[in-house]
């Protein structure tokens, strides 16, 4: 009679201490899935069905702690039965890996839509961001800029006699010239700087904290390092020269329209330096129409 006492207080305790461990993953599952919650909220994004999931397992946390501290109360005088042991393992056990399952799901699907969103935003050869990632990453920096009291200036860049490369020795030629320059303009930007590519071999950087005369001279720097470091398929004797327009954003205007007119004003600087022989930037002067060269080394 006593072994059959001292076995069924062992598998009390058992079942006591496994009902204590469960109410605590319980907790940790819905405080997991809660944090889960404020961060998403943070993020100004809807929070219904993850705070449903989380108010559904915080409910069977209280319930897993009532049920242990039951436990505790009617164990002298109530053992434990079978069935409390089968609604143990089939539904207080589960649930808070349930819990765990569901806040793991969340956050691949939350990493699948991040990837997605920068596939949306980049450009698949170089790398560098597409026209629709300049256009969304600027929008920050513009009213950052503006809060500092800040400026900002627009570049765009074209490869001079592209076409003749693609056509002389191929695409794949082509596209490791476009890589290498975008490495090269890449490699010399700063914080807060961007970089896109926003057609076939026209690239355009928006630069925070810098006017108009500041980018001019980071503008020559980078069309000297593209000569020097960007290998021209001809070898030996072949030169990759850049034309570029320079314009200065409104950083005090609406972000869009203020990137989207310096945008146009920069590529009509850009054609005006095409014009005037390529291998040279060109300022935009405040007139729309006007623009005024700032480094002439032409190349014919």
């Amino acid at each position: 009679m006593q072994l059959i006492e001292v076995g069924m207080l062992d598998e009390d305790l058992a079942y006591l201490a496994t009902r204590f461990v469960v109410a605590a993953l319980a907790v940790l599952a819905a405080g997991t899935t809660l944090a889960y919650v404020l961060r998403i909220r943070r993020q100004g994004r809807p929070v219904g069905v993850a705070l449903s999931g989380s108010t559904i397992l915080g409910i069977a946390a209280g319930m897993s702690i009532h049920d242990a501290l039951d436990t505790v109360r009617l164990l002298p005088s109530t053992p434990v039965a079978l069935n409390s042991w089968m609604w143990l393992s089939c539904f207080d056990f589960l649930l808070p890996f349930w819990g765990f399952l569901l806040v793991r799901a969340w956050r691949a699907r939350d990493r699948a839509e991040a990837e997605l969103a920068e596939l949306a935003m980049t450009d698949p050869l170089t790398g560098v961001l597409n026209r629709r990632g300049l256009m969304t990453r600027s929008v920050v920096e513009l009213i950052r800029q503006r809060r500092l009291g800040g400026a900002a200036t627009v570049v765009t860049f074209d490869l001079d006699r592209f076409k003749a490369i693609n056509d002389r020795h191929g695409h794949d030629a082509g596209d490791r010239v476009l890589c290498r320059f975008a490495a090269v303009l890449a490699s010399g930007l700063r914080a807060g700087d961007l970089l896109a590519r926003t057609g076939g071999e026209e690239f355009a950087l928006l630069l925070a904290g810098s006017d108009a005369a500041q980018a001019a001279a980071i503008v020559e720097r980078l069309r000297e390092r593209v000569r020097a470091e960007v290998a021209h398929p001809a070898g030996v004797g072949g030169v990759i020269t850049a034309s570029a327009g320079i314009a200065g954003v409104d950083v005090a205007a609406a972000p869009e329209m203020a990137l989207v007119g310096a945008l146009g004003a920069a590529d009509r600087a850009l054609y005006q330096a095409k014009h005037d022989g390529r291998d040279r930037a060109v300022l935009a002067a405040p007139l729309p129409d006007v623009a005024v060269a700032v480094a002439c080394p032409s190349m014919p």
